[in-house]
Formats: structure tokens, sequence, C-alpha cells
């Protein structure tokens, strides 16, 4: 593994305002290397905190691969800086602890890219919940693997298959084996980890998705909850529809497409629709979501700043992160 293609985010990403009554979440994180030295400190004083992790991927030629427009890469320091001015909710600022690893730049192929990278996550995830800012949708693919590689390592929860869920316009099943990209991650975890988790999609819109790939999905017994069924019934309903039954402690890694919102919702994205979800729809599944589930990954991807307009892509990603540390803390 090649540390030198880790990035440590910038420090002055992490506002604060240095004023007790007006905390921001930047005054929660710090920077800390992607492998501590122990030599450093024999103490370790986040022992004792309540931790959440992030990384980035300031890469996006997966995007470029699937004939995409780039831009991806500039998107997990664009999304930080707007997600740690936003202000938290009444927490102190000795209890917990923004755990933020820097960004992965691009180094290698994606294939060794998910060799490499998804132990270290795994090894993360053993330690406290995280968030990835991508970066192209291929990351799910590295994400996807390190949730695996820790659940099956994790006794306690390997018992009950996990949950992967993906909040996307595009089924993203293409055959990896052409070579993998922005549209491949789902096939490539679904061949490498057969039978050993649950999958499910959400927000598919039938005219960005091959009917062969509906088709493959449908061999598998993956259930598809399109954007028509959503209109028809609900966001929350549609999930309570098909996860009636399940157990609540069941382990999750969301994955969440930024094309899965509409384009007025969402203009900066390498494939957005007029049609898709909007920010209270995708904030009321995603809190649901915590409260039923074991959401220990939170992946986010395809925002592309270049493409965006005042902002309002990265500022819709950092108050996705701000739903997901929120509910996390005040469980």
């Amino acid at each position: 593994m090649k540390l030198q293609n880790w990035k440590a985010t910038k420090n002055q990403l992490f506002f604060n305002r240095n004023d007790e009554e007006d905390f921001r979440w930047g005054g929660f994180a710090r920077s800390f290397p992607l492998i501590p030295d122990l030599n450093i400190n024999s103490k370790n004083d986040n022992l004792n905190k309540t931790q959440i992790g992030i990384w980035g991927y300031a890469d996006d030629e997966g995007i470029f691969l699937n004939s995409g427009r780039i831009g991806s890469q500039m998107a997990p320091e664009t999304i930080r800086r707007f997600f740690y001015k936003m202000t938290p909710p009444l927490i102190t600022n000795e209890q917990y602890l923004i755990s933020d690893y820097g960004d992965w730049t691009k180094g290698q192929n994606l294939e060794s890219q998910i060799k490499h990278i998804s132990p270290l996550l795994s090894q993360k995830l053993s330690s406290h919940p995280m968030i990835t800012l991508g970066g192209g949708h291929d990351y799910g693919a590295v994400d996807g693997a390190g949730f695996m590689q820790w659940h099956l390592q994790n006794t306690q929860s390997s018992q009950i298959k996990p949950l992967i869920i993906n909040f996307d316009a595009h089924l993203d099943v293409r055959p990896w084996q052409k070579g993998l990209n922005s549209g491949t991650p789902f096939s490539w975890l679904l061949d490498h980890f057969p039978n050993q988790f649950e999958f499910l999609e959400v927000g598919i819109q039938k005219h960005c998705s091959s009917p062969m790939h509906h088709q493959w999905l449908q061999n598998k017994k993956v259930p598809i909850l399109d954007l028509d069924f959503i209109r028809k019934v609900g966001i929350i309903s549609a999930l309570r529809q098909i996860l009636a039954g399940t157990p609540v402690n069941q382990s999750c890694y969301i994955s969440l497409d930024i094309d899965v919102f509409s384009q007025s919702s969402a203009p900066g994205c390498s494939q957005s629709w007029e049609a898709g979800l909007n920010f209270e729809e995708m904030e009321a599944a995603l809190s649901w979501l915590l409260i039923n589930k074991n959401v220990r990954l939170l992946g986010i991807y395809e925002v592309s700043p270049p493409l965006d307009f005042d902002h309002k892509t990265s500022k819709l990603a950092a108050c996705m992160m701000d739903t997901y540390i929120k509910n996390c803390w005040t469980k």
C-alpha cells in the first residue's frame, strides 16, 4: 500500500468559530494519518471518544472509462468545505470526534485499488462508522469490499447477512469482466461475495438502465425499488414493504450516487436527469434507515463541482453527511 497516494485534508477546511455558543462540525474534526505512528504517542487520547471517520477518493478515472463527464475528483474537498461549516446539534466537544483521514489520489488501476484500500476500510469500520466521499461510483466496489471484509471478520454480526443499498438512477451492474468503471461496482461485488449479502436497488430510473441488467438482477432475486414505484407509494412506505421482517441490527452499507436526485436538486453530477428523488425524500429515507438498521458505512459518489450551480450539489452532499452523523450520535 503506497501511502504517498493519500493526501491529508487541509487544516483550513476544519472551520471553527472558536465560540462556545456557536459550534461548527469543523470544531469536532481532526486530521489523522491513515496509519498512526504508535511510537509517537503511547497514549491514545481518543479511546473514550465517540468517533466517526471520513475519507475521500479524489479520482474520477472510473467515470471517464464509463463515458461520463469528469470532475468528481474535486468533490471530497469541496463537500468538506461546506460540511465543516455546518452547525451540529447540542453536543460536547470533549465527547465526540470526527477523524478525517484525507483523500486517496489516483495511483493504481481500479482492481488494485480494491485490493489495497478495502482492508484499510475494514480496519477503520472495526473501530467506528465511516463516511466516504467520491470520486466515481467505481469506489462503491472498494467500499463494498471493505464493508464485507469487516462484516465477515466481525463474529458478533456475521450470523446475519449484511445489507447493501444502492440509491441510484442507474443499476451499476455492467459486466465488470470487460474492465472496471463507475458502472460496475455491484456486479463486481455480487460476483466476488456470492450469496453473502442482501442487496437492494432504490430510485432506479428505467430509461437509465438496460433491460438486460434488470434481468440479470432479477435472476439473482435482487429487489429493485424504481422511481415509478416510489412515486406511487412514497419512499418510506416502499422501504418498509421491501425490508419488512428483516432484523433491526442488520449491518448496512448505503451507497448514495448523487444522480439519484433530480437535476434540479443536484445539477453537479456526471449523469443527471430531471426525474429523481428530492432532498426531503432522501433525508427521510436515510433517517429511517439509521433508526432501523446498523448503518456502518455511508458512501457519497459522483458529485462534480465543475458541473454544479452555486455549489448546490456539494451542499446537498454535505447535508447528507450532517443527517448521517447527527443520527449516529443522537441515536
